[in-house]
């Protein structure tokens, strides 16, 4: 019967692509997976199936089906920056996929989180669960460390040329200039007699991601300063073996260490992000390094 269905769907993809159908041939591959759903006994299924953000726009055709034989289909977040903010010139919300979303059920951080998906998918049900531990290796803290530890989250930049083929006139916030200078702003201001800066970069990037040129500039600015963590570390494992944290705007690092108890803020070196509580999840927003400044201090 599974066969059967397959070669029909087959056919009737072909015929639709010839009369100018052409989602028909992106429909095929899902057909697949929905006749064979369809097809075998509740007992064969799982109670609960999970899917995480990284494919939060499209909720799979089969997804419907094992729901309809008392299945779970979940979706969960292990980030939340995730909104567009407003900065500079860029004055428009954009949402991307989201108003297509048609999921049901949800893992999410906190109460901002579920605020900002119930708009997209009102009927949804929502579990607030704190942060989510999704990959990583562990951080094991070196045991001759006598310096407190202040760990640093940027967002890794895109050439400029990339950002220009996605329809941007000029970089949005995460450019090669403010990543600069935000790491240069932290490095400005911390003692590092008595701190430890351990700097994580988000992903591994090789010079298709972003220029050589940013990489040596990076280099030389953080090489005497910052230690560097290997990306493939867990964001929270780090987190909790710090005393401070900051992260760029508004990246998830800072927030998992307010959960746990850690100060920590985002830092804006641009001066130009407005202060949004919702979008922070009321983790405080530092613009500039005068503000930067007196925050570190009021610690002390």
């Amino acid at each position: 019967s599974f066969i059967t269905r397959i070669i029909i769907s087959f056919f009737v993809t072909i015929y639709g692509i010839s009369i100018g159908r052409w989602w028909y041939g992106y429909l095929y591959r899902e057909s697949i997976s929905l006749h064979y759903t369809s097809l075998i006994s509740n007992d064969s299924l799982a109670e609960d199936y999970y899917f995480h953000n990284s494919g939060w726009f499209f909720k799979p055709l089969w997804t419907y089906e094992v729901e309809k034989k008392g299945s779970n289909v979940i979706l969960y977040f292990y980030s939340t920056n995730m909104k567009v903010f407003k900065f500079n010139e860029y004055n428009q919300d954009e949402t991307y996929g989201l108003k297509i979303m048609s999921w049901k059920r949800f893992l999410v951080w906190d109460q901002f989180q579920e605020d900002y998906l119930k708009q997209f998918c009102p009927t949804a049900s929502f579990v607030k669960i704190g942060y989510l531990n999704f990959s990583g290796m562990i951080y094991v803290k070196a045991s001759n460390i006598n310096k407190k530890i202040l760990s640093v989250f940027d967002v890794t930049p895109t050439r400029k040329l990339k950002y220009m083929s996605l329809g941007y006139a000029i970089p949005p916030y995460y450019s090669e200039e403010n990543n600069l200078r935000f790491l240069e702003d932290i490095s400005q201001i911390i003692n590092t007699k008595n701190w430890l800066l351990l700097w994580k970069p988000k992903r591994w990037v090789d010079s298709k991601f972003i220029s050589n040129s940013f990489k040596k500039k990076q280099f030389l600015l953080t090489e005497n300063i910052f230690s560097k963590v290997n990306p493939d570390i867990s964001a929270n494992s780090l987190v909790k073996n710090s005393d401070i944290v900051i992260s760029m705007p508004f990246s998830s690092p800072s927030i998992c260490a307010k959960i746990v108890g850690i100060p920590s803020i985002f830092y804006d070196a641009s001066g130009n992000i407005k202060k949004n509580m919702d979008i922070s999840h009321n983790v405080p927003t530092i613009r500039g390094i005068k503000e930067l400044e007196g925050w570190f201090e009021s610690l002390n």
